[in-house]
């Protein structure tokens, strides 16, 4: 039963990870002395930035020019801002591998100023399907209050979500099988009395589990590949693989590795899939 996988994860890896894509979602974010003379009225912030957006473009200010920065690490990552100030970042790596952070966003409609995860950006651009955010490097902090760098987003339909998006929320098991021959077949030999698994908009995987009078719960860290399918579990110093597919409300989880839950330590090897629905 492979939601015993999630009870024999460890998370090191993950502590790890984390920070490098934090770091890397929010690069050269910093500085908050940003040149407060108007140069148009921008509308009320915190009324037009709710919603879900993509950096569709990254640009450098070169001698009062500016100029677009090629291979530009942060396009197609995509925020979503919730009207209670929180806020999704789902984020690509260069190997396809996406993970979720969940932080919050503040706006100053009075010194145009958008604070992301506590970095404070200009606003210089508001309109209904785009914006525009300027910034500073770390270099640049003593030197000039003027933004040098900025970013262009697109608003995007809150229906297009990543794979990873397509997770979030709570699914309960409904059916574990076995691969016999070529036919899925109905096991219940290890298959739990109840269980669930909740993913949140953080990258973190919460698991429940009931057999046998037990209830066995775990914690880890998870990322995805958006093309192939292949979830990435984390906790401490052990990972595993599972492909992934959601349809219909309907998660599927296919893997070669089942821990055995009604003997544990026992782990047998071969073509397994277990199918989760959505809790509504």
């Amino acid at each position: 039963m492979q939601i015993h996988l999630f009870l024999k994860m460890h998370m090191n890896r993950i502590s790890k990870l984390i920070p490098a894509v934090v770091g890397m979602l929010i690069l050269c974010l910093a500085g908050s002395c940003f040149d407060q003379r108007k140069t148009s009225k921008l509308p009320p912030i915190a009324n037009n930035v709710v919603g879900k957006w993509v950096i569709a473009h990254g640009f450098e200010n070169k001698h009062g020019s500016w100029v677009e920065v090629a291979d530009y690490d942060a396009v197609g990552n995509f925020y979503t801002f919730y009207k209670d100030g929180r806020a999704v970042i789902s984020y690509t790596d260069n190997d396809g591998q996406t993970y979720l952070r969940e932080t919050t966003w503040q706006a100053d409609d009075e010194n145009e100023i958008f604070t992301i995860n506590g970095f404070d950006t200009q606003m210089l651009l508001l309109k209904n399907d785009s914006m525009e955010l300027g910034y500073r490097d770390q270099e640049n902090r003593k030197t000039t209050c003027e933004a040098v760098y900025k970013d262009c987003w697109k608003r995007v339909s809150p229906g297009n979500q990543t794979l990873a998006e397509q997770l979030i929320g709570k699914w309960n098991h409904l059916n574990s099988y076995e691969k016999k021959g070529k036919q899925w077949v109905v096991t219940h030999k290890g298959a739990p009395d109840r269980a669930y698994v909740t993913f949140g908009a953080d990258g973190d995987l919460k698991s429940h589990t009931e057999i046998n009078g037990r209830t066995l719960k775990a914690e880890l860290f998870w990322s995805i590949n958006n093309q192939t399918g292949e979830m990435f579990c984390f906790k401490e110093d052990e990972s595993n693989t599972i492909r992934i597919r959601v349809y219909n409300d309907t998660l599927e989880c296919v893997y070669t590795k089942n821990f055995d839950l009604e003997t544990p330590g026992k782990i047998t090897y071969g073509e397994y899939r277990d199918l989760f629905v959505r809790n509504k």
